[in-house]
């Protein structure tokens, strides 16, 4: 076979600049390149050469990276979980504490978080307590509806107390702080507690509503408050977790300053 068979039909020319390309030697392009560049930038990149190695430099694949010397935020101690029975005692000695202070916020405060611990057989002692409080102080109205709303969830809308519950719970709702921006919430869960004991009761309609109110003396807030406080006194017995004598002592004397 023809050896011009094999050659390339479209050869390429080998011009004097391709001829001169073949024989030109690499290294020293490179070299008269860098000779080319300006004195600054030969500068910069001699300076980058000179530059001592550091570990990562060693690896070619990845970036230099500048070692950062920082100073680490001091460990604070973490406070041991408490189990709820440890907690239950942590804030039954600070009820105490805050009692005799005449701290009735934060002594309100404690035993709301604790009438809702439904794991110990004494919430009914807190939430009775809180109650008390709530009534006594200048608490506001949404607060101790709630937790009258709570208690009649706890006795149940056929209690002999329910109704006084309810009405005491309307009285509080409409007249304590009437300012309150859940004014309208405490109304309605008021009303809605209302609805619960008179569906027990097979209250229907508004004429009947009248006349069962009269039966149970639920207009007389004379009548219906001293049964809830009698009430909540025999849910806690003897063992008050506050000082009752100091708060009753101080609404007294606000009594009688006013």
């Amino acid at each position: 076979m023809d050896s011009d068979h094999c050659r390339d039909p479209h050869p390429a020319p080998h011009t004097p600049n391709h001829r001169a390309g073949l024989m030109r030697n690499p290294g020293k392009d490179a070299l008269r390149a860098r000779h080319d560049l300006p004195l600054e930038t030969r500068r910069r990149n001699l300076n980058f050469f000179n530059a001592p190695i550091s570990g990562d430099a060693m690896n070619p694949t990845m970036p230099r990276i500048i070692p950062i010397q920082s100073e680490l935020p001091p460990q604070t101690e973490e406070k041991p979980t408490l189990s709820a029975a440890e907690e239950w005692n942590e804030d039954r000695i600070a009820l105490d504490k805050l009692s005799r202070e005449g701290n009735w916020t934060e002594v309100l405060t404690i035993l709301r978080r604790l009438s809702t611990k439904h794991k110990n057989k004494e919430i009914y002692k807190a939430l009775a307590q809180r109650i008390w409080v709530g009534l006594k102080t200048d608490a506001p109205g949404i607060e101790v509806v709630q937790s009258l709303f709570h208690l009649l969830n706890t006795l149940g809308p056929s209690h002999d107390l329910a109704p006084a519950i309810c009405a005491l719970a309307h009285l509080l709702a409409k007249h304590r702080t009437p300012d309150h921006a859940d004014r309208d919430l405490a109304i309605g869960q008021s009303q809605q507690m209302f609805s619960l004991v008179c569906d027990t009761y097979n209250v229907i309609g508004e004429e009947a509503f009248q006349i069962w109110v009269q039966a149970k003396q639920l207009d007389d807030p004379d009548i219906y408050i001293p049964s809830i406080l009698k009430g909540l006194e025999m849910m806690v017995g003897d063992e008050w977790w506050i000082d009752r004598d100091k708060l009753q002592h101080e609404l007294e004397q606000a009594q009688r300053a006013a």
